[in-house]
């Protein structure tokens, strides 16, 4: 059996996968660009210990680097398609960080409640969806870290920008933006 006949039975079933999980979920698996990491690692405080939550982990790789920058931290990546799951689990197995860890699951079932930091790179509509359940959930001084988008009607504590990238930065409770008001005809 050659390369390619081998690549076939193996790479077309697992994008398949991925690519129905996109479907699923409303995104497909995407990496942080690479130039938000150091922003996004930046914007947690030094020294800061308890729960890390990456809120759709991806192929784990933000995770992974939040566990080495901050090992105060217990990293926990939460992933519902189950190909980049079993990557990211394989990548922490292989890393030996202690305090880096993966969960197969719907990231909008998880108890949030202890958790000091969340970090999401999600896409504006899940985002949206997602903010009432981070503020009903998450507890007062909760760092929430979002990639790219801005969590609709949340005013950013701060906002780095790297590369076109934007990294919003929030602290639990938001302070909310003032409603858009329509405008009269």
């Amino acid at each position: 059996m050659d390369l390619l006949t081998i690549y076939s039975w193996v790479a077309v079933p697992l994008l398949l996968v991925v690519g129905a999980f996109a479907l699923v979920t409303g995104a497909p698996p995407m990496p942080s660009p690479w130039v938000t990491v150091g922003p996004i690692l930046a914007s947690i405080p030094e020294g800061t210990r308890g729960r890390a939550l990456e809120l759709g982990s991806g192929w784990g790789q933000l995770a992974l680097a939040i566990a080495r920058r901050h090992p105060g931290l217990v990293v926990e990546g939460v992933e519902l398609s189950p190909v980049p799951y079993l990557f990211s689990r394989a990548l922490a197995l292989l890393s030996l960080l202690p305090n880096l860890h993966f969960k197969f699951g719907n990231f909008h079932n998880l108890d949030m409640a202890d958790a000091r930091v969340v970090v999401c790179y999600l896409s504006p509509g899940n985002l949206g969806r997602m903010a009432s359940t981070l503020e009903a959930s998450l507890p007062r001084g909760c760092l929430v870290v979002s990639n790219t988008f801005n969590v609709p009607g949340w005013k950013p504590s701060s906002e780095l920008v790297e590369g076109g990238y934007p990294v919003y930065t929030y602290t639990m409770p938001p302070e909310k933006l003032p409603a858009r008001r329509a405008k009269a005809d």
